[in-house]
């Protein structure tokens, strides 16, 4: 354990007093983050911090951090939005009980209408199982709560690397996950750092297959219940610009996320990249099995051998080539097909 006291510093120059932080370990690894809730009266232009451990520590980053502020419901007259019949059926989510969850430290406030959805990524908490994902859920709460003073963790739904969903705030009431542009906001966090530029820590994750699967699945169930089109997704990064969120190595596939999730609201399936991965591992067992076939019905000649394999390997390179142009073809019809689709829709 460790000992962190932090001192703001004002726009004088003055030092404040020392502030004891809390600290908070983040699951599964040896970083931990350390934060006080003690809002400054004055202006600040700094902070200094000191530290004490029995073993060596090193600072990797630092900053501030919005406090959440929202008004009731009862001063805004805002009622519970209630989600529409949806046609997409809601993927498996882990419940608050289940993974832990602490009750809110006061009462939410309810969203008066739904027109954004944000993707995040935590900057850390990777987690590849189920108990890994709990642990980091409530970890997460703990930091939001304790750390940062909101009354619940910030975000709706975070996912893990293994794919598995768990419900932060309920999706009704408004987060704390974009300041500024909380209002109408359905945030979700996938566990992990994808940003391979930041320095203070190792961030070099990629999203995975389960992960993706997921996240378009629950986006395509929050985009049809509640009314916001695919392409209104958005990263973190795209309001302000003050962050990195969610980090080079999933912002850079929000423009494929809007397609899959619009093609899985129109047809309940995913026809993205992903399925041409397959294919070369396809004709490879392919030209094995008429190989080992054409090796056991008959004696061939060293010359039909040789003209065997050249046909073969040349048959490869032609299907991968082929298959891949009908996927494109087929991906681009459906695509014209959702813009006319979504455009009639948005006209009447």
């Amino acid at each position: 354990s460790s000992l962190v006291t932090i001192q703001y510093i004002f726009s004088n120059g003055v030092l404040s007093k020392k502030l004891k932080a809390k600290t908070f370990a983040e699951p599964g690894s040896d970083r931990f983050l350390a934060s006080v809730t003690n809002e400054p009266k004055e202006n600040i232009k700094g902070i200094s911090y000191s530290a004490e451990s029995k073993t060596p520590i090193t600072f990797l980053s630092g900053g501030l951090f919005i406090t959440e502020k929202d008004p009731k419901d009862s001063e805004l007259g805002f009622q519970k939005m209630m989600p529409k019949q949806s046609g997409v059926d809601k993927p498996k989510i882990i419940t608050r009980a289940e993974w832990g969850a602490r009750n809110p430290k006061y009462d939410y406030s309810n969203h008066p209408y739904f027109n954004k959805m944000t993707l995040h990524h935590s900057a850390g908490w990777a987690a590849t199982t189920l108990e890994e994902g709990k642990a980091a859920v409530k970890s997460i709460q703990e930091f939001h709560q304790d750390g940062r003073g909101w009354s619940d963790i910030g975000y709706h739904f975070l996912v893990d690397m293994g794919g598995n969903i768990y419900q932060g705030r309920p999706e009704t009431v408004l987060g704390a996950h974009v300041g500024g542009a909380n209002t109408g906001n359905i945030g979700v966090c996938i566990l992990g750092c994808y940003h391979p530029p930041e320095t203070s820590i190792s961030c070099y994750d990629e999203m995975t297959y389960s992960s993706e699967q997921s996240l378009i699945q629950l986006y395509a169930w929050i985009s049809d219940t509640y009314g916001v089109e695919p392409k209104l997704l958005k990263g973190h990064r795209d309001y302000f610009g003050t962050t990195s969120c969610p980090g080079n190595n999933v912002w850079a596939k929000l423009p494929e996320l809007r397609s899959e999730i619009s093609l899985f609201i129109m047809y309940g399936f995913q026809l993205g990249l992903h399925c041409f991965k397959i294919i070369p591992t396809l004709l490879i067992h392919l030209r094995h099995f008429i190989m080992t076939f054409l090796s056991q019905v008959a004696l061939l000649s060293p010359f039909m051998m040789c003209w065997v394999r050249k046909s073969l390997s040349w048959l490869m390179k032609s299907s991968t080539m082929v298959i891949k142009k009908l996927f494109g073809m087929v991906k681009m019809l459906l695509e014209i097909k959702l813009h006319r689709e979504f455009t009639f829709i948005k006209q009447n």
